[in-house]
């Protein structure tokens, strides 16, 4: 993680969030088998912190760390932790996580952040309850079916007025038929256990009661103008050295330490070089 310095605000309210995009890499060196370079694809996950308002609205500064690797589960959990050590998370009152339903970001965010509230964000839920609307109403003539529509916002409804309890209740009534294809069955229940590993993380009329953000919206945005609009942007190709170092500069950017950053690297070369610009 690059040095950030230490001048954040202190807010009572912090959101912390995780996601990732994607950046291609192209290898430094051909194969020797084939003469021919390798392209790949690398998760590019990124933290933030951002504050809310009592309305549950971002309303000052974020900040940003953002890694490649791998694997999900190789987001190194220090990098994290020194994030919300200068974020100062610890000393708001109002704590909330955000992220998707993956297992490994539910086990970190707990892991990291013991003291606050963990929430499924209601984009990657609404997500899998479009598959279960589709499996039920699929497309017609290549357009959305109203019924399909009309079945994701009721039983989002149902999940902000009532509870998760009542959204399964709900959800169920719809099962499909146990004479219907296992293929359709397989989806259903692996859809509907996705809702029942994240209960702990929907007890939205809670969250709304306390008017917590219930979307990923500033998660997303970060990934799109910190990430993607420069290192998915058209169609480059990465070397991995390359594209490391170019997330660590725009991270200093949009974290506004870009200035103390040359001030930095111009110090640390008056030492090396021993002369005065």
């Amino acid at each position: 993680m690059t040095k950030l310095s230490n001048k954040y605000e202190n807010y009572n309210r912090l959101a912390f969030g995780l996601d990732e995009g994607k950046v291609h890499i192209r290898s430094k060196e051909k194969k020797k088998e084939t003469n021919k370079y390798e392209y790949y694809w690398m998760n590019v996950k990124l933290g933030i912190v951002y504050p809310f308002d009592e309305n549950g609205n971002k309303c000052g500064s974020s900040l940003q760390i953002a890694e490649i690797e791998k694997k999900m589960c190789e987001f190194k959990e220090s990098d994290l932790k020194k994030l919300l050590s200068l974020s100062k998370y610890e000393k708001a009152n109002d704590k909330i996580t955000l992220s998707d339903g993956a297992l490994g970001y539910i086990k970190l965010l707990k892991d990291i952040c013991p003291n606050s509230y963990h929430i499924l964000d209601a984009m990657h839920l609404k997500e899998h309850m479009w598959i279960l609307a589709k499996l039920i109403y699929p497309d017609e003539n290549g357009k959305t079916s109203p019924k399909a529509e009309k079945f994701v916002n009721y039983n989002y409804e149902i999940l902000k007025e009532k509870g998760v309890l009542n959204l399964l209740t709900s959800l169920n009534i719809d099962k499909p038929k146990a004479k219907c294809s296992k293929k359709k069955l397989k989806i259903w229940n692996r859809e509907i256990n996705y809702i029942k590993n994240n209960i702990s993380r929907l007890d939205y009329p809670e969250y709304i009661i306390k008017k917590f953000p219930l979307g990923s919206g500033v998660v997303e945005s970060s990934i799109k103008y910190v990430c993607n609009k420069r290192l998915k942007n058209g169609s480059p190709i990465w070397l991995l050295e390359s594209v490391n170092g170019l997330l660590k500069l725009r991270i200093i950017y949009f974290n506004k330490f870009y200035d103390d950053f040359w001030l930095f690297r111009k110090n640390k070369l008056k030492r090396k070089f021993k002369f005065c610009a």
